[in-house]
């Protein structure tokens, strides 16, 4: 894979026989959001992404490892990123997972350093993304946080660059007779009519990816 080599300025250990590594430096973070950071690290040698969720209660780990039974639910798609392991030490939850070349936004402002636009159309990455959330939608699962940020791109093996939709710490299953929104959950700027004004179906989810269409 054309991802960058990991060099390490402040490594971390954790987990049994320290098989995760990752890189504390803050230069060197991946992304932030709330209460959750995300590492370049390694994971038994092979580089990887790490999430990184600090949780203040029992309660609120428990809550925040649903995450990582829906995931393990969806690992199994193509346009899904790939959970590789889980790791609970003192207040942190500790998410391995497949190390990609960038987000859709960076693709979008050319700051990517192995990926173009002239690589990958902008019909290819719709049609990709379109692959990931029905995979999501066939498990019942609505992702509710969909943005660039949340839409990454990685050169698999083969040289083909992949779609991937990461961040499921909001998403919720729903069934036929469950609302997909109960509260307005999401990014500012990114949530849809749908979710502004809950009522029941999936439109929501169309909407935000007509979003992602319309910035490409």
């Amino acid at each position: 894979m054309a991802v960058q080599p990991i060099v390490f300025e402040k490594p971390r250990r954790v987990g049994e026989n320290d098989n995760i590594i990752y890189e504390s430096a803050d230069e060197k973070i991946l992304g932030k959001g709330e209460n959750t950071v995300v590492h370049p690290g390694k994971f038994y040698g092979t580089s990887v992404a790490i999430k990184r969720i600090f949780c203040q209660t029992q309660k609120e780990k428990q809550d925040k490892e649903r995450e990582v039974d829906i995931w393990i639910t969806l690992n199994t798609h193509d346009n899904i990123i790939k959970y590789l392991h889980k790791e609970v030490a003192d207040d942190f939850i500790f998410i391995v997972m497949e190390l990609c070349d960038g987000t859709l936004q960076d693709y979008l402002d050319d700051k990517l350093n192995f990926i173009s636009k002239a690589d990958i159309s902008a019909l290819e990455v719709l049609k990709q993304a379109t692959l990931g959330l029905a995979h999501l939608h066939r498990y019942g699962v609505i992702h509710r946080d969909l943005k660039p940020e949340n839409i990454l791109l990685v050169r698999d093996s083969n040289g083909e660059i992949r779609i991937k939709i990461a961040d499921f710490g909001i998403s919720r299953i729903v069934n036929e007779n469950t609302m997909t929104q109960t509260r307005k959950l999401g990014t500012k700027g990114w949530m849809p009519p749908e979710v502004l004004n809950p009522g029941p179906g999936k439109k929501a989810v169309i909407v935000s990816l007509f979003k992602e269409f319309m910035i490409l």
